[in-house]
């Protein structure tokens, strides 16, 4: 097998072969004068045969299909797959999305060939997974992986580091309905903490009109993803094939745009705020084909990134144009309406920027469905040239990923193709170019660098020439290309200048920086800077559990932390000044504790506060417990499958709209809490939550007139119940029932609220707890008259804050939380309701 650089040396020979022959050919200009002029001819006629030649040899073969057998990567069915460096030796490993087999991760030997790893085998990761992203989420100097699947039932994946990953069981990202094909990491608030986007495929007909709402999971910072509703990207329902981030506008902050095989594609503009408009008026969104990939690129060099997007087919057969978009650097597009590019008809799943060839411009490669995949090389003007460049042509290809696995400075290509064809690896053969390769980690910013701008400034061929990339591995449909930042320079042999734009709006700047080099830039921290943070390896846990806690504060160099406060029950009071403390949990079950961090420097302090982060898991009633059914489908679906603690097995109704499901705890406990987690498709759009301490009288404590699906976690006020009914009304789709329900929780919970009633109170009003004293439970309700951000806390005699109930933006209603003082002494404690305009402050006295 030739090596990445036997293979290189090969091709400058035979460059070097044809340029010798120009040479010989010229001295013949020495020859009689009576034939000068035919040996003219036939020189200017050589000369341009062989240009060509060499223009032929340069971009043909550019990737060398490797066999299997060479570099121990199956040929497979595969759906999306990633590089990453997963164990931090310098070179890229990759993972698959199987078709048919589980998950696989394959490891870097170093010498061309790669060793199936063992590390996902324990968490069960199983076969149809489609999407794929990387990033370290914790920003723990590890990278995490999500996967979305074909068959619901999502997977995040926490890197532990020493090759050990750990499936993230209470993820909200876990359990959305729908089918999910793609996903990608982001931080789009900028707040330094990756977020998660998850697009919704709804259907898989190819008819205009119609979809599901998407999904956007925003980073609490303490590796809890929670959903967010309110940011104007999920609100529109539609059938999302692919979803790619870039800062289209270079405002600094990270835009989306979405491809549609139903709708209109869209563009969506941050608003800096935590919100999303979507555009018009940019010339992207009018879309009457079936748009299946995305990618953006700065193809002209001109800052500003560009957009390719891919079109498929409805059935097969029909094959569209692709479209190329010009960024006139307003806000606005220009369509490119000539050239191969855009002229080409196709049926496109994937795509993906890279300058192939280092000759210092963004080339474009496509993966097709019914024809072989295509290369198209950038003339550097602009214009590109579809080239066949395979020494193997692929076809059926449903993700590309591009990444340097052997370090020479080009990127290598793997083809991942669900068809049943096979994948297949590209080695790049490279050629004289120079290149650099930047690795971006983030201080102030997201330790992966996502969304981060790399600038330089070059000559090549004697001109001056400004290029950028910005770092985000999603490119094209459900694949992940190598995170780091490439850059083809030519015959360069210096970079004048290198600047990182940093999502915090933090700049680093380096001059003559060394061509051909893997370079690890750093986010620099200005002077002065302090700020907490920290990161935890669980958050929760049944009976006493122990807790690892880290430090990652940030500081500047010439003033270092040099104390911590760490309150981790959120009782108010320190419980270690240690860097990383361990603590051990236990108490009330269903209990939620916060964590309280406060770093200082010895001239000033920040202070970090986790809300509700340590959970004391609550029983779960119903686990083991008898299960009846109003009606069952069939033996297959039996209604005792429904609690198995088996995710795979579900209770599936007849076709009947009043349906219903009980559970017998075989005792009576006080609960407010039930968890339902719905089959994707088979939900209810109504129904009620029932209890009963017989099977006679039962009484509705929870209705829901337009449920989302997916898992529910349903709070009410405490009651006693040995029987639990969930009376199902109407299914989310039709008029029929057949409901699916997979997996129930049945609990008491404590510090949650509890929605009593959505009409409107006549005044703002906070009430007494009750009961009053207490030991160890009350409950405090409230009143609201209007949308409002609102708070509860919790107060000793001192004045220290203990608790916080409420945090969030809140409708007008009524509610009613509950406080568990378990931790605390007797004593007299007091708890205030505070929105922008209303403010209210009780005492309570806990007696034990």
């Amino acid at each position: 097998m030739l090596t990445g650089q036997s293979r290189m040396n090969k091709s400058r020979h035979d460059v070097l072969n044809i340029f010798d022959k120009e040479k010989h050919m010229s001295e013949t200009k020495n020859l009689n004068q009576h034939h000068y002029r035919r040996i003219y001819i036939m020189c200017i006629i050589f000369f341009f045969v062989q240009f060509f030649s060499v223009e032929s040899l340069l971009h043909a073969q550019i990737f060398l299909k490797v066999q299997s057998s060479e570099t121990g990567v199956p040929r497979g069915r595969t759906f999306g797959a990633g590089w990453i460096d997963f164990n931090h030796d310098g070179y890229l490993d990759l993972v698959c999305n199987n078709y048919d087999q589980p998950v696989t991760l394959y490891i870097n030997k170093k010498d061309g060939s790669f060793a199936m790893s063992d590390a996902l085998t324990p968490l069960g990761v199983g076969s149809y997974f489609s999407g794929i992203t990387w990033g370290d989420f914790d920003n723990n100097g590890e990278n995490d992986l999500f996967l979305t699947t074909l068959q619901g039932g999502n997977v995040l994946l926490k890197n532990l580091g020493s090759g050990n990953f750990v499936r993230v069981e209470n993820s909200q990202a876990n359990t959305i309905p729908d089918i999910h094909l793609h996903c990608t990491y982001v931080d789009y608030d900028n707040d330094g903490w990756l977020d998660l986007f998850v697009p919704t495929v709804a259907s898989f007909n190819f008819v205009r009109g119609g979809g599901s709402e998407s999904y956007l999971f925003h980073n609490k910072g303490n590796g809890i993803f929670e959903r967010v509703t309110s940011s104007g990207l999920t609100s529109d329902l539609a059938n999302h094939q692919c979803a790619n981030f870039a800062d289209y506008d270079n405002d600094g902050d990270l835009d989306l745009f979405t491809t549609d095989w139903q709708n209109d594609n869209l563009l969506f503009e941050n608003n800096g705020d935590g919100t999303f408009t979507n555009t018009t008026g940019t010339g992207l969104n009018a879309n009457t084909s079936i748009s299946m990939t995305c990618c953006w690129g700065d193809y002209d060099n001109d800052g500003f990134l560009d957009l390719f997007v891919g079109n498929g087919s409805g059935d097969n057969v029909t094959r569209q144009n692709n479209m190329l978009y010009h960024n006139n650097g307003n806000k606005t597009f220009t369509k490119i309406m000539t050239g191969d590019l855009v002229n080409t008809p196709s049926c496109t799943w994937t795509s993906v920027w890279s300058d192939v060839d280092n000759d210092g411009d963004l080339d474009l490669l496509t993966g097709e469905l019914m024809d072989a995949n295509a290369a198209y090389i950038n003339d550097g003007k602009g214009n590109f040239t579809k080239t066949n460049i395979f020494s193997a042509a692929s076809t059926g290809t449903s993700g590309l990923v591009l990444g340097d696995y052997d370090n020479d400075g080009f990127l290598d290509l793997y083809a991942s193709e669900a068809s049943g064809l096979g994948n297949t690896l590209y080695h790049n053969v490279g050629n004289s170019n120079n290149w650099l390769m930047i690795t971006c980690e983030g201080k102030l910013s997201n330790r992966s660098g996502i969304g981060a701008k790399i600038k330089i400034k070059t000559s090549i061929s004697g001109k001056p020439l400004c290029q950028m990339r910005e770092i985000n591995g999603n490119q094209g449909f459900r694949s992940f290309c190598d995170i780091k930042g490439h850059f083809g320079l030519g015959d360069a042999t210096m970079i004048d200048s290198l600047i990182v734009e940093w999502p915090s709006k933090m700049r680093t700047v380096r001059t003559n920086v060394t061509v051909n080099q893997i370079l690890k830039i750093e986010e620099d921290v200005p002077e002065g800077t302090l700020k907490a943070r920290f990161i935890n390896d669980v958050s929760e846990g049944t009976g006493s559990f122990t807790v690892n806690f880290q430090d990652l504060s940030i500081s500047s160099g010439a003033h270092p932390i040099v104390s911590r406060a760490w309150d981790l029950d959120g009782d108010g009071i320190d419980d270690s000044h240690e860097q990383n403390p361990v603590f051990t949990y236990h108490g009330t079950e269903g209990r939620l504790m916060s964590v309280r961090l406060i770093v200082s420097d010895g001239q000033k302090s920040d202070t970090v506060r986790k809300e509700n982060l340590i959970q004391l898991i609550a029983k779960n009633y119903a686990s083991g417990k008898t299960v009846t059914a109003s009606s069952f489908r069939s033996t297959a679906y039996s209604p005792l499958k429904a609690i198995d603690g088996n995710p795979s097995s579900y209770w599936a109704s007849q076709s009947s709209d009043d349906e219903w499901i009980m559970i017998n705890l075989d005792s009576a406990y006080t609960i407010n809490k039930i968890t339902l987690r719905w089959h994707a498709q088979y939900y209810a759009a109504e129904y009620l939550i029932q209890t009963a301490v017989d099977t006679l009288n039962w009484s509705t404590v929870s209705s829901r007139n337009n449920s989302a699906g997916g898992v529910e976690e349903i709070f009410f006020a405490p009651v006693q119940a040995k029987y639990v009914r969930i009376h199902c009304l109407k299914r989310a789709s039709g008029n029929t029932g057949l409901y699916g329900i997979y997996e129930i929780e049945v609990n008491r919970q404590y510090v949650n609220g509890v929605e009593e009633s959505h009409v409107k109170p006549e005044s703002f009003q906070l009430e007494q707890n009750y009961p009053n004293p207490f030991n160890p439970t009350t409950r405090i309700s409230f009143s609201i008259v209007k949308k409002a951000f609102t708070t509860l806390y919790v107060f000793d005699v001192l004045g220290r804050q203990l608790s916080v109930l409420v945090n969030r933006e809140m409708n007008p209603g009524s509610y009613t939380y509950l406080f568990a003082a378990d931790h605390l002494p007797s004593g007299i404690y007091f708890y205030r309701l505070q929105t922008a305009e209303e403010v209210a402050t009780k005492k309570m006295v806990l007696l034990r």
